[in-house]
């Protein structure tokens, strides 16, 4: 008699064609696992919000196709050492984790590796900033700590001003309205804007 296995169907998000489909458009070689875990940041955080979740999918397409890795293997990096899919910088990581560490549910929820390294008295300031690189180099980190970044941004600010906050800080911001600049207008937004085809005026939710 032949045996029967039974397997567990893996159940995908309901948003999951959506956002594969729009990455593909910039990385035809992103994996399942790359789309479950923006889709689960998003979720936990509770950014999704139609008009907020269609920019989010723009963001991560600005800053780095939705690619994780180089072609070699290696985790992208940005000039200025911006790290992985959602081009975090290693001093926005290390500040995060240093401040959050007291509450471990808010990423570790996540399935985030350790990071109790940030608050280690035995270590220097910069072997801290090295693992901060190695703990950002795992995409599940990278993009939990993003959707934590957001999430704190659109808390505190309106939709755009959080996307430029994330960008070019709370300075770059003020600099851009200080020159009568509409957020609309801001280089960040249209270049969101374009990834997901939709003119930046209609982001001005």
């Amino acid at each position: 008699m032949e045996n029967k296995v039974n397997k567990t169907e893996l159940v995908l998000p309901a948003s999951f064609n959506y956002v594969l489909n729009r990455f593909k458009m910039y990385n035809s070689d992103v994996d399942t696992n790359a789309i479950i875990l923006f889709i689960k940041s998003v979720d936990y955080y509770e950014l999704n919000k139609k008009d907020i979740f269609d920019m989010l999918v723009g963001q991560i397409l600005l800053e780095s196709n939705a690619k994780h890795v180089y072609p070699n293997g290696q985790v992208i990096r940005s000039t200025s050492g911006a790290v992985g899919i959602s081009q975090i910088m290693p001093t926005t990581a290390f500040h995060y984790l240093q401040h959050i560490a007291e509450d471990d549910r808010i990423l570790y929820d996540l399935g985030v590796s350790d990071y109790s390294f940030v608050n280690r008295n035995d270590l220097t300031k910069d072997v801290k900033l090295n693992m901060t690189i190695e703990w950002l180099s795992r995409i599940e980190n990278n993009f939990a700590l993003w959707g934590l970044i957001m999430r704190d941004g659109l808390k505190s600010n309106g939709v755009l001003e959080a996307f430029v906050i994330y960008n070019s800080g709370k300075g770059g911001l003020n600099r851009h309205l200080s020159l009568n600049g509409k957020l609309s207008e801001h280089k960040y937004i249209l270049g969101i804007a374009n990834k997901i085809r939709v003119p930046s005026e209609s982001l001005n939710v």
